[in-house]
């Protein structure tokens, strides 16, 4: 069965091999930003990856769900973004903005190691190399690093960086780790041998809030996708390193900035707008008068929680509306 990771969701869901959709009670949620991606153990049990939550929280293969005290958390920018599985069994948290890497071994023992390279939004996604070493994948981070087999932290020099330059990466059958461009210019690679190489891209996105593609998944051919996001056209590199596009079946750049207003909206506002209807509904139907005065025209988001809203001035909304 595949499972969704809970964000924002205030229960789990799952569709299972028979096509069957359904939700299940978790132990821990928050209105916004519990946790990003996950990890199958050895066990069986998946792994959420806390990014603001304040304790860990898995699914075991019976379906039970339970919590466990995670040793480092941030509710602030967010702790870790993806996770990755390493030789040993253990679930190592990839550092989005924590100051520390942290795993859960085999045996469940949750533990934290020193990083040789921090900042916010450092890293987003990581990926197996075929050594046994983890490479966190390069978001606003200005160096690669990677966990050795053996546990050592190290980093290596990147040839591209820039704010939110890839989210996710792949590794390729000749065993390099290719980054999934974000707002990249260029697509970027950790050859088998530790070379770092850019190579050009047909499409890239480098002024979307969080740019083109997020991840990317490598097909039977041996060709790379790159998983749009506000991007108009697929974009995959073969396994002989031929970069190209193809059309989508469906894209909206509309339709995701809307999603995007809802999401934000639910998560940073609704539950503040309810209170203030119920302790003051003259200053609530003020605000909302002004907000819905005219059609939105630009949003933007700051540090992913304040809602900028430019409005088309000679465009205002029918009372109808």
């Amino acid at each position: 069965s595949i499972h969704f990771i809970p964000n924002t969701a205030n229960r789990g869901q799952k569709v299972a091999a028979n096509g069957t959709v359904s939700t299940y009670t978790l132990v821990y949620t928050l209105a916004a930003g519990a946790y990003y991606g996950g990890v199958l153990d050895p066990s069986g049990s998946i792994h959420f990856v806390p990014y603001k939550a304040t304790v860990g929280q898995k699914v075991a293969a019976n379906g039970t769900v339970t919590t466990y005290t995670l040793v480092y958390t941030n509710t602030n920018s967010g702790a870790y973004y993806g996770g990755v599985l390493d030789p040993s069994g253990a679930v190592h948290f990839v550092p989005s903005g924590s100051s520390v890497g942290q795993k859960v071994a085999a045996n469940g023992t949750v533990s934290t190691y020193s990083l040789v390279y921090t900042t916010t939004t450092a890293y987003q996604g990581g990926v197996l190399a075929p050594d046994g070493s983890i490479h966190f994948v390069p978001s606003s981070a200005s160096v690669g690093q990677k966990v050795a087999a053996n546990g050592t932290v190290s980093t290596y020099s990147l040839v591209y960086t820039t704010g939110s330059a890839y989210n996710g990466g792949v590794i390729a059958p000749d065993g390099s780790i290719h980054f999934c461009p974000a707002t990249a210019s260029v697509g970027q690679k950790v050859a088998a041998t530790g070379t770092v190489s850019t190579y050009s891209l047909v499409y890239t996105n480098t002024v979307a809030a969080y740019g083109a593609y997020f991840g990317g998944v490598l097909a039977p051919d041996g060709s790379i996708h790159f998983a749009p996001f506000t991007a108009t056209v697929g974009q995959k590199i073969s396994a002989a390193g031929v970069v190209s596009t193809y059309s989508l079946a469906s894209t909206t750049a509309t339709g995701r900035e809307m999603l995007q207003f809802s999401k934000h909206f639910i998560e940073n506002m609704f539950a503040k707008l309810i209170n203030l209807a119920q302790t003051d509904k003259d200053e609530y139907t003020k605000y909302f008068t002004e907000l819905f005065k005219y059609h939105p025209h630009k949003l933007t988001f700051e540090d992913g929680s304040i809602i900028n809203i430019e409005t088309v001035k000679n465009k205002p909304i029918n009372d109808a509306k």
